[in-house]
């Protein structure tokens, strides 16, 4: 189901949400480990960004608070950073519900150029707190140093990524085994 234009107030019956940014040709991911319930991992996988709503909460406050926590992984999240958030990118172009095993899930789609704000008002809200990201060492200032300053925090998210819209090639991306190669080279060095 696809909402355009449409008021948040549809969605007080909901179990969570989350950011997805896209300029058309390209989306911003997360690629995160799955753990069972004892803790250990099970597998790998790309994702979006967000989570399962807090008590309380609006989509759109989840949407914020999860992707947030999921790309920086704060160890604290002020409330006043994610209203101020939510003032300053105002609604999404568009926004997605669905529902699978009666969990209903709101994605709200932005551009890219959202996401630099998002990623400014992040950086001037924390930069004289002394709240520490286990994701950064250094808070990003952009998108190329929210994909490439990004440490891996040992938590869900290892790494943020940038993935082609290819409205061609179906379902599923395909490596080419030359390149295949090169990755499983850079990954004997490491």
């Amino acid at each position: 189901m696809t909402i355009k234009n449409n008021s948040f107030q549809n969605f007080e019956h909901y179990d969570g949400s989350g950011l997805l940014f896209t300029n058309g040709t390209v989306l911003l991911g997360g690629y995160q480990k799955k753990f069972n319930r004892n803790g250990k991992e099970t597998s790998r996988f790309i994702s979006g960004f967000g989570g399962s709503k807090d008590p309380g909460e609006n989509v759109f406050q989840t949407a914020v608070r999860e992707t947030l926590e999921d790309i920086y992984e704060f160890e604290e999240l002020p409330e006043k950073l994610i209203e101020q958030i939510i003032q300053q990118i105002g609604k999404p172009y568009e926004i997605k519900k669905t529902t699978t095993n009666g969990y209903t899930y709101v994605t709200l789609i932005y551009g890219l150029r959202k996401l630099e704000k998002i990623i400014k008002l992040v950086y001037q809200f924390m930069k004289n707190r002394q709240i520490t990201s286990l994701a950064y060492e250094i808070l990003p200032q952009n998108i190329g140093e929210l994909l490439f300053l990004r440490r891996d925090p040992q938590k869900e998210i290892i790494s943020v990524c940038v993935l082609p819209l290819d409205k061609i090639s179906g379902d599923g991306y395909k490596i080419h085994p030359d390149f295949q190669k090169d990755i499983n080279f850079l990954k004997k060095m490491n």
